[in-house]
C-alpha cells in the first residue's frame, strides 16, 4: 500500500505541474493574441485553446479523483469488533482478505488516474502544437 500511495502521489504531482504549465501557456497565449491577433490562424488557435482547456480539465480531474484506501475504516473495525464470532476463519483471515481487496481497488484507481494523466498530457501537447501551427499558417 505504501508503494501505491507513492505512485498516486507521483501522478498527482505530475498532474499539478502540468496544470500550472497549461495555465501559464494559456495566459501567455491570450496576452499575445490580444497584442498580435492577426499573427494567428483563428481556427487553429481556437482548437489549440480548446485542447489546452481540455488539458486543464483532465489535470484537475486527475488530482481530485485520487481516493486510495490505506487501511480499514472505522466502520469495518467496529464490525470486526462486534461480529467477529460470525466470521469464517476468524477476524485475522477476514482482515487479510480485506487488504487484498484494498490493494485491488487501489490498483484500479491508479490505472484510472494514469489514463487521466495521459489524456491531460496528450491535450497539452496537442494544444501547443495547434497554437504553433496557427502561427505558421
Amino acid at each position: 500500500m505504501d508503494a501505491q500511495k507513492r505512485t498516486i502521489s507521483e501522478i498527482d504531482d505530475k498532474a499539478t505541474r502540468a496544470v500550472r504549465i497549461t495555465v501559464l501557456l494559456l495566459g501567455g497565449l491570450i496576452s499575445v493574441w490580444q497584442f498580435a491577433g492577426t499573427v494567428f490562424n483563428t481556427w487553429l488557435a481556437f482548437w489549440g485553446g480548446v485542447s489546452l482547456f481540455c488539458s486543464l480539465g483532465f489535470g484537475v480531474a486527475t488530482y481530485h479523483e485520487s481516493d486510495l484506501i490505506l487501511g480499514p475504516t472505522e466502520e469495518y473495525l467496529d464490525e470486526l469488533n462486534y461480529q467477529s464470532e460470525s466470521l469464517e476463519g476468524g477476524w485475522e483471515t477476514d482482515l487479510v482478505d480485506s487488504y487484498s481487496g484494498f490493494v485491488g481497488t487501489n490498483a484500479e484507481d491508479i490505472e484510472f488516474n494514469g489514463n487521466l494523466l495521459l489524456g491531460q498530457q496528450v491535450f497539452l501537447v496537442e494544444g501547443v502544437l495547434l497554437f504553433g501551427l496557427s502561427i505558421v499558417f
